[in-house]
């Protein structure tokens, strides 16, 4: 044999020889969802650099109308959680991915290749028996002790007379703990529903199985973490603490450790080597960890970060290094450089206007709920999208809004209410536009973000403000012991804070020379006047002595205002003349926007259960109903 043969002979036996032996145990049809991984309960599958993942809904109250706070559905992000983004919102827990397709226990389908999700033929079974357990093995759902092919067919018992609630498949058998058994057993059965066996006592249902060894805490043993061959059947204590949610990677095991302190439940994780050796704290103690999940090398962990399931934190279990989730500001694509601005009057917009159009929501609990435009006068009212928009502006072809639905997030559509995109997952209920730059208050600070999703910045640790020429004028509310209430002001870019007032106050309106505010106790209740400064902190005088204004709407030089009590609206000019009252309504308004020569005034009505929006002139005078929403439960 000649030289160049034996060497590839050499060659071919060794990669032969080689990949035998890096071919790892028959795990089961589930690409990308290990045993520890489906242990944690499925919530996260990677594909091809995504991380797929379920968010469950909550609910809220607006106006005594309880409705979805449909933050939920079905998710994907970066590995280093960016471009976190909604994909459906469908409900959809316990992930598996076969191939290209994302399969969830509620019957959701996503293909990946395609970005199209559909609803599996056989979701209402697996709903109607209320499963707690789901996979895919061979082409079949396996749910609870039930099979079903996945094109809906030959729905069959596997595990009679059993209950299952914690299943895994390893080479050729179905792994699944019985608790009505004696000691809660841990069973096996073929898929085809022959040969159960059970496999040993104490498992409850976290358990991990790896390079034919079943990891589990012990029920028998106070719930410490053993070790059973399954070629021999050998039991083995490996730590002598109670474990939680299982994990495993690289010849290693990472579990939760829980104890309470002054009654909050914390949770420490821990590394041990999967034959008991070096049993490491590496996470100390945190509240909220309740799930430990492992991809590509990275360990997820944290409690419901904002309530929407998403991991907080991340750990390279090469390096050690650990990553907070942060915010993300790259969801919505670019917009186009010739932007045209238009925003409301004020920094809760309610409704904008736009080529003759207005721009407003509707919150009810029927199908009138969403975002509608119509003509300033309320007719050719159209629905353009089931979304709630407030704080709303535009740029170009695109709404900019706090998304009601979505714990006031900004995000953005097109002005048809198609291409509904998160901008970044802020509160946004107080927002404006300057430039190219959205500004934000959130109940405990103010950043700024581009039109284009980019330029995150955080400016100020104050919430209420507003803009006048190139500065931002900050108001510090405070309450009862506060050390320093007061306004300030500050470029647009957060540089050059300088403090121009001392003093408990809410932040009326601006103008190029005024600043108008409230004074009040540090509890809220005022001294029954409205005042003004300069821009520099001077000239502070009162500008009203028979009010104090909770709104400030300023429109053709003059000032429309709210009195403090919410029913009264005036007028005067803006030098503080010519004060009249123009209207007296029989319950507090909710908000007042001057658009196109037209007063919209929005009230509720708490005995009735009634939001309606009226228009006036601007004498107001010639009422009329734009809208009315009865929000009775």
């Amino acid at each position: 044999m000649g030289k160049t043969l034996k060497c590839l002979l050499i060659v071919f036996v060794g990669m032969f020889f080689l990949s035998s032996c890096a071919k790892p145990a028959e795990r089961n049809d589930q690409s990308g969802v290990t045993s520890g991984n489906s242990n944690n309960g499925s919530r996260y599958v990677m594909h091809e650099g995504w991380i797929y993942y379920t968010v469950q809904e909550s609910a809220f109250s607006f106006h005594g109308v309880d409705s979805e706070l449909r933050i939920g559905g079905f998710w994907k992000m970066r590995p280093d959680f960016s471009q976190r983004q909604r994909i459906a919102k469908e409900d959809a827990e316990r992930l598996v991915i076969v191939g290209s397709k994302i399969y969830t226990q509620t019957g959701f389908v996503y293909d990946t290749d395609s970005q199209s999700y559909t609803q599996a033929t056989w979701a209402k079974e697996v709903s109607a028996h209320g499963a707690s357990s789901f996979f895919i093995y061979d082409q079949s759902v396996y749910f609870g002790g039930l099979a079903i092919d996945l094109d809906g067919s030959n729905l069959r018992i596997f595990a009679a007379d059993s209950t299952v609630v914690r299943m895994d498949v390893y080479q050729g058998w179905i792994y699944f703990n019985d608790p009505n058994l004696e000691k809660s057993s841990l069973c096996k059965i073929r898929p085809e529903g022959t040969d159960k066996t059970i496999v040993t006592t104490g498992v409850v249902d976290d358990f991990v199985i790896e390079d034919n060894k079943l990891y589990y805490p012990n029920a028998e043993d106070n719930g410490t973490l053993y070790v059973l061959n399954l070629n021999t059947g050998d039991a083995t204590k490996l730590a002598d603490i109670p474990v939680k949610s299982l994990n495993y990677y690289a010849g290693k095991l990472y579990y939760l450790y829980n104890r309470e302190d002054d009654g909050e439940l914390l949770s420490e994780i821990y590394r041990i080597n999967s034959d008991g050796f070096e049993n490491e704290r590496i996470v100390a103690s945190s509240a909220g960890i309740d799930s430990l999940t492992i991809l590509d090398g990275w360990l997820y962990y944290g409690g419901l970060s904002m309530d929407v399931g998403e991991p907080q934190y991340r750990m390279s279990l090469s390096t050690g290094e650990i990553e907070e989730s942060k915010l993300d500001v790259s969801y919505a694509q670019p917009a186009a450089s010739d932007q045209e601005y238009v925003k409301g009057n004020t920094q809760m917009s309610f409704f904008v206007e736009k080529d003759g159009w207005l721009y407003f929501a509707k919150v009810t609990a029927d199908d009138d709920r969403g975002t509608y435009r119509s003509k300033p006068d309320g007719s050719q009212m159209t629905k353009i999208s089931d979304e709630v928009a407030y704080s709303l502006m535009i740029v170009e072809d695109w709404i900019y809004y706090s998304n009601f639905d979505y714990r006031m997030m900004l995000f953005r559509m097109r002005l048809d209410g198609t291409d509904v995109e998160m901008v970044v997952d802020q509160d946004s209920s107080y927002a404006t536009l300057k430039d190219e730059w959205i500004y934000i208050s959130t109940e405990v600070e103010l950043f700024r973000i581009r039109t284009d999703s980019t330029g995150y910045t955080k400016l100020s640790n104050e919430s209420r403000f507003d803009i006048v020429g190139e500065k931002i004028i900050l108001s510090e509310l405070g309450n009862a012991g506060d050390d320093a209430p007061g306004i300030f002001t500050m470029d647009l870019d957060g540089k050059n804070k300088k403090r121009i007032y001392t003093g408990f106050n809410f932040l009326l309106d601006t103008s190029e020379e005024w600043i108008y505010f409230a004074k009040h106790d540090g509890f809220g209740n005022t001294d029954g006047f409205t005042y003004r400064m300069k821009q520099d902190g001077s000239s502070i005088q009162i500008f009203e002595d028979t009010e104090s204004f909770s709104i400030m709407v300023p429109y053709n030089g003059w000032y429309y205002a709210v009195s403090d009590d919410g029913k009264s609206i005036y007028r005067t000019k803006a030098n503080g003349t010519a004060k009249e009252l123009i209207m007296r309504l029989p319950i507090r308004l909710e908000s007042m926007q001057i658009i196109k020569d037209r007063i919209l005034v929005s009230t509720y009505d708490s005995d009735a259960q009634n939001f309606r929006v009226d228009l006036y002139d601007l004498n107001g005078k010639r009422k009329i109903e734009f809208y009315a929403l009865d929000v009775k439960d």
